[in-house]
């Protein structure tokens, strides 16, 4: 087993939060692997993002909002995306991109395409090479936005005429920008199941080996939006080759797609939401054909293709939607397609390590189809980075990292077919003794005791840039920024280039704890009140105190000792903020007995001697009042219709009607009496009139 520390690019996590963690370039968010990389949607923002250093005049970028990420492409060509408003939960109107090669070196921009995507294709990448990627509001309209990134290695640009059709010569997947043009001749789908030419892109292959093709043709917003793109296709087999485009036999066509009314307008999504997504050819199918709409047998999937050696086959595959977007394809079969085989070896001079020379030696068999064009891409650190030569070569490499490396051979044939080989290898590291690397620390403690949110920020210094940094000497990253840390004492390690390592302590402090207790529960009658009496312990200064919920029942909802007549059982929360922002709570549950006494008497003598003259209610501290109190004859006659305050007895009956005072006597009572909790009952009774 080898003895070395291989390096892997740590993934930086985004978070919704009031900072832009990825608002600079140097600490943008790492993807660690773009082969049909996706995020979630609105996963990511720029929502706060402040202006980046500009480059006038390019691309017509703003640097006002971007938000940066960085990725290692294993394929020299990418595909990248991002969706904004109007597509799912994205808000980030007129979203547009940029890619560097560093912080600084710019490469190309995507096109702003519309109000809520944008994407751009681009090719011929230092495999292996770190990149970096900017996302901006084009119109400084900031919001939240889906990006998605896919490596692959290219083929020629789509062709929309059979006549000039791309040819294909092994069963790679790749990857399709855009479909926008009918090509010279729209009409050569004429009569098969699609019925015509929207937005088109042609393919051509020979067969080599007989056997099954199967497909899987994915449209460029799958999984992005609910309705994608309409992908349909056709299959021919050209009697006479490349150049018979005039009597293709129809082999296969795939059409469905969404069910309309007769006005045109859409049905419901149910009825060919079946329909709605990738196509192909797959095993398991019968079908040969699948027209437009979703009928009850379509499912978007047709039968395999049997291919048979030496015959030639040409594929139209159409964008029925012509919003522009392209498409993903992969193939699968056990049939083969006619084309050179690129391959190449590698073997150290002395050892594999940087520093030293290695040697390329191409080993590729051309078959029937001559090679025109080799094309080298040895990858990130290596001198010679590119190659692009017209025969075979031996090509001797200079490395001057150490590390993982990615190394690609591109073969263009007569036909105009690419063909690549990829081989993944490491470089051991080069450090001399001598290395004056070193790291430095600067460290934000953690905000308040028990919380997460501590940084550090690194600095290397000397030794061979560009640096990486890890906190465990295992796992490292580009970025010089670890968040998201706890308290505690950390080795934080730098390795350059060359494969020199230096580390040092560093500590992350917090505060201490700032605690309240709000008191032990307590039972109390209804209507009678109690003390609260909370206690903080902190050894800071205590900024506010705020009780919740906010009532009327508390005295005071900004002290420690609020006195309170609670209405019912109640959990009130207390919670303080200290000088430093940080901040305790703690609840305390008051039980309520729910008594509620409510007195009257039988008799009373209104005789105007100031001793029981009136008639009326009293009660305990759970009666809040007296809706109303209504006094009847044995007749039903109403003597009185009062709200006499509860408990006062110089209020209520005073034994008279009409001025006139009532004859001695039973009547009849009844009255609804209000409790502090809001419950209403009712009461009734007699009373006894004596004079």
């Amino acid at each position: 087993m080898k003895n070395y520390i291989t390096i892997f690019l740590l993934f930086i996590g985004f978070t919704m939060s009031g900072q832009v963690l990825n608002d600079d370039c140097q600490f943008a968010t790492f993807i660690p692997d773009v082969d049909g990389y996706c995020s979630s949607p609105a996963e990511f923002t720029n929502i706060g993002a402040m202006p980046d250093p500009s480059f006038p005049g390019i691309c017509f970028l703003n640097y006002t909002n971007g938000v940066w990420f960085s990725f290692v492409p294993k394929e020299p060509a990418i595909n990248v995306r991002v969706f904004g408003t109007g597509i799912g939960i994205n808000t980030m109107q007129f979203p547009k991109m940029a890619l560097f090669s560093s912080c600084g070196n710019y490469i190309t921009c995507s096109p702003g395409k519309s109000q809520g995507s944008d994407e751009f294709v681009t090719s011929n990448l230092i495999i292996g090479q770190v990149y970096y990627l900017m996302v901006e509001s084009a119109v400084n309209l900031e919001g939240t936005f889906q990006l998605c990134i896919d490596d692959f290695t290219p083929t020629p640009s789509p062709e929309s005429d059979c006549d000039k059709a791309v040819t294909l010569c092994n069963k790679d997947p790749f990857t399709v920008e855009s479909l926008n043009s009918q090509g010279d001749n729209p009409n050569e789908a004429d009569g098969s199941c699609i019925g015509g030419e929207s937005a088109s892109s042609w393919y051509v292959w020979e067969c080599d080996q007989s056997g099954s093709l199967t497909m899987e043709l994915i449209p460029a917003n799958l999984g992005i939006v609910e309705v994608v793109d309409d992908l349909d296709f056709v299959i021919f087999e050209l009697p006479g080759g490349v150049t018979d485009c005039q009597n293709r036999i129809e082999l296969r066509c795939m059409g469905s797609g969404r069910n309309t009314f007769a006005d045109g307008t859409d049905q419901p999504l149910a009825t060919w939401a079946i329909c709605n997504r990738a196509t192909g050819m797959a095993v398991g199918e019968t079908d040969v054909t699948e027209t437009g709409g979703c009928q009850d047998v379509s499912n978007n999937y047709i039968a395999p293709l049997d291919m048979i050696a030496g015959r030639t086959y040409v594929m139209l595959i159409n964008n029925f939607s012509n919003n522009g977007l392209g498409f993903s394809l992969e193939f699968g079969g056990t049939g083969t397609f006619v084309g050179p085989e690129a391959d190449f070896e590698i073997e150290a001079v002395a050892e594999f390590e940087c520093d030293k020379t290695i040697i390329f030696r191409d080993l590729s068999d051309p078959g029937v189809d001559p090679i025109e064009i080799y094309t080298w891409n040895f990858g990130t650190g290596a001198t010679p980075a590119t190659v692009t030569s017209s025969g075979s070569d031996t090509i001797s490499v200079i490395y001057d990292s150490f590390g993982d490396k990615v190394a690609a051979l591109t073969l263009e044939s007569a036909r105009g077919c690419l063909v690549t080989k990829i081989l993944e290898f490491y470089v051991e590291a080069c450090c001399q003794e001598t290395s004056t690397l070193s790291v430095e620390g600067f460290p934000t403690d953690v905000e308040c005791f028990g919380d997460t949110d501590g940084q550090i920020l690194a600095e290397g210094d000397a030794g061979s840039p560009a640096y990486q940094y890890s906190l465990d000497g295992i796992n490292f990253q580009p970025s010089p920024r670890f968040l998201n840390l706890t308290p505690g004492q950390y080795e934080l390690t730098i390795i350059d280039k060359k494969g020199c390592m230096s580390d040092t302590l560093v500590d992350i402090f917090q505060p201490t704890l700032t605690s309240v207790n709000a008191g032990p529960d307590t039972t109390v009658d209804l209507g009678l009140s109690v003390v609260l009496d909370a206690i903080v312990d902190s050894d800071y200064f205590i900024d506010s105190i705020f009780w919740t919920p906010l009532d009327s029942f508390l005295t005071c909802t900004e002290c420690l000792d609020p006195e309170i007549i609670p209405p019912g059982n109640t959990t009130y929360t207390i919670t303080v903020v200290d000088e430093n922002g940080c901040t305790a709570s703690d609840e305390i549950q008051l039980l309520v007995n729910i008594i509620r006494p409510v007195f009257f008497p039988n008799i009373f003598s209104p005789n105007d001697d100031n001793v029981n003259d009136f008639f009326n209610l009293s009660g305990g501290p759970a009666v809040d009042g007296i809706d109303f109190l209504k006094v009847y004859d044995r007749w039903g006659n109403l003597m009185y219709d009062g709200t006499p305050e509860i408990n006062d007895r110089m209020q209520g009956w005073d034994g008279y009607f009409n001025g006139q005072p009532v004859n001695p006597g039973v009547y009849a009572w009844m009255a609804n009496v209000r409790f502090i909790d809001n419950v209403t009952l009712t009461f009734s009774g007699d009373i006894t009139v004596i004079r």
